[in-house]
């Protein structure tokens, strides 16, 4: 049942996005997601901090509903496809590099969501080993 209620209680923090503006909110129990889109990594990162910290966005629902963020526990994914010229070796070229977003301080470090790993440029990082059933 507190599961259920809990939807109910964030439901405001997913109308946090504009969908005008490629936002995207999704939340699942005490996960929520927030994406954005744009031509860049950094130019997305200061959409998805403006999220955060614009009137009415993420900070802003956590102080009216009285449930503060752990900020220490964010996390980021910067994704994209593009690559760069790699300045240690002229030959090769390297995933796009993108820059943390600090929030009140705190810089939110990579890491999965809901126990899905993406790698920066969208491959599924999942079990080396197949995976096998037992049906007794």
């Amino acid at each position: 049942m507190s599961r259920i209620l809990f939807q109910f209680y964030n439901s405001d923090l997913v109308d946090v996005w504009d969908p005008n503006n490629a936002e995207k909110v999704v939340a699942f129990m005490d996960d929520t997601l927030m994406l954005a889109s744009r031509k860049s990594l950094a130019i997305t990162n200061t959409k998805v901090k403006d999220m955060m910290v614009r009137r009415d966005g993420g900070l802003d629902w956590s102080a009216t509903h009285h449930c503060e963020f752990a900020v220490s526990k964010f996390g980021e994914m910067g994704l994209t496809r593009r690559r760069e010229p790699n300045p240690a070796s002229m030959q090769h070229t390297r995933p796009v590099q993108w820059q943390p977003i600090f929030l009140q301080g705190i810089k939110v470090a990579a890491h999965k969501f809901l126990g899905v790993i993406l790698d920066q440029e969208l491959r599924w990082i999942g079990p080396r080993d197949p995976v096998r059933c037992d049906r007794n």
